[in-house]
């Protein structure tokens, strides 16, 4: 059933079902963002296409608090999603909620920390902005770098270390040295 649903998606409703079910109550907006420099307008089209589908809801302003945080547009993986997620990663479910740290199922069927990220959900959305405006930054830098993997915080805990996630960046990197003494003021920028 699950891979049915799978092949029903286009590729990039995949991405943004796998970004939801690993970080859930992230804002449509930042969707687009974390995905490539894409607008709001095609965020949201894949927001209605992941609901028609059952894969994703939008949490309603009263599971929020503060309240004015529901104008955001918070989206998470319904129980469905994260099955599908997790079947696409080829793991059981809860092996992919340990693993990859899967999050969803809003209050009614809740999968992983569900509970415990909606507690905490501004600062949840705190480190989502940072990662977002990371994203942004790798691809403004004039050596085209990307954010190639951004793991949530279930995935990267480990003992008594709990980041809020950890990711991956490519960037060019250059080195250069110059000829002679070196001080700060005489190095052309290379610092």
């Amino acid at each position: 059933m699950t891979a049915l649903i799978w092949t029903r998606l286009g590729h990039l409703d995949r991405a943004v079902l796998d970004l939801v079910a690993r970080h859930p109550f992230l804002p449509t907006a930042l969707v687009g963002d974390v995905l490539g420099n894409r607008g709001i307008e095609w965020a949201r089209a894949r927001r209605v296409t992941l609901v028609t589908h059952d894969l994703v809801r939008v949490l309603p302003a009263q599971e929020v608090e503060p309240h004015a945080l529901g104008r955001l547009r918070l989206l998470e993986a319904t129980r469905v999603g994260v099955e599908v997620t997790a079947s696409q990663l080829g793991l059981p479910l809860m092996a992919a909620v340990h693993q990859h740290g899967l999050t969803g199922g809003g209050p009614e069927t809740p999968v992983g920390p569900h509970a415990a990220l909606l507690t905490h959900l501004p600062h949840t959305l705190g480190a989502d902005m940072v990662f977002a405006a990371v994203a942004r930054a790798a691809r403004a830098h004039r050596s085209g770098g990307a954010l190639l993997e951004w793991r949530g915080p279930p995935a990267c805990t480990h003992g008594r270390l709990r980041p809020d996630g950890y990711g991956l960046l490519s960037a060019l990197l250059l080195v250069g040295t110059t000829r002679g003494r070196w001080s700060p003021t005489g190095a052309n920028g290379l610092v």
